[in-house]
């Protein structure tokens, strides 16, 4: 980290803001990449003084988030972890809906407690149904298992890290004071903002994909209705010589009936 570093002052390290600026703002470039093509990103945070600020970003942005704990094996071990997840997903549906007032008291106080103890590690991350496609990490000292899985995993690596820190694997690291609320909180608004933007171009994009797609449907049903709109043509051909044998058919009978009806008439007359 040393090239990254000012200056230092009775042992404290002072960051050299011109190196981080243009760091973050290539790390928020890549984050608003992954979210405009609709990938899956997890924000994780679990010290004390970074949680708050990752679960009111990560929900305002719409991403995942893990700030209790990070339970190993969630990315090297995924299938078995999202079996935990599943199980949750359905405690949570039975307490919704009261499928566990037929158990006895002492057993739904234990799935209160198993889901208590499930929420922790997976609240989160609970509708994660596949791989995420970037992890946005605070002090990657900390959460040392999460980049070892990450990287294992072939998932780049978006991190705020300390001095104390060694960047080596880190696709994106962001060098800044990873202790300090107002650093987090500067650098983690900042990553939010630009995911919030990248899924916001995403959403217009499919709309407008959908909108193209309907109007399409629309002119095509149009075309069929004014090909069903159509008269049939009459063909020019021969006469039909049947008609005029019934007319004179009917001229036939008028003139008998016209002629018995003055004979009649001389009749009376006489």
């Amino acid at each position: 980290m040393a090239p990254f570093i000012f200056t230092q002052k009775n042992k404290i390290h002072i960051f050299d803001l011109y190196k981080t600026q243009p760091m973050l703002e290539t790390a928020c470039s890549f984050l608003r990449d992954v979210a405009s093509a609709g990938g899956q990103i997890v924000f994780l945070g679990t010290k004390l003084q970074a949680q708050d600020i990752v679960e009111t970003a990560a929900k305002k942005s719409g991403v995942m988030f893990v700030v209790k704990r990070w339970l190993g094996g969630t990315l090297s071990n995924f299938d078995e972890v999202k079996a935990n997840r599943d199980k949750l997903k359905y405690l949570m549906k039975g307490q919704d809906e009261g499928s566990f007032e037929k158990y006895t008291k002492k057993e739904r106080l234990l799935i209160a407690r198993q889901v208590n103890k499930l929420r922790g590690y997976h609240e989160g991350v609970l509708e994660m149904e596949k791989m995420p496609q970037a992890l946005f990490v605070v002090d990657a000292k900390r959460e040392k298992t999460a980049v070892k899985e990450a990287i294992q995993a072939g998932i780049p690596v978006v991190a705020l890290i300390d001095s104390n820190t060694n960047p080596e694997g880190i696709a994106y690291p962001i060098p800044g004071n990873d202790d300090a609320i107002k650093a987090i909180d500067l650098v983690v608004k900042t990553v939010a903002e630009a995911v919030a933007y990248g899924y916001k171009e995403a959403a217009e994009a499919k709309s407008s994909s959908a909108s193209s797609v309907t109007g399409a449907v629309g002119r095509k049903v149009e075309v069929v209705n004014l090909k069903l709109e159509k008269k049939p043509e009459v063909k020019k051909g021969k006469k039909n010589s049947k008609s005029p044998k019934i007319l004179n058919k009917s001229n036939k009978t008028n003139k008998v009936n016209k002629t018995n009806k003055t004979n009649s008439k001389r009749g009376s007359t006489r």
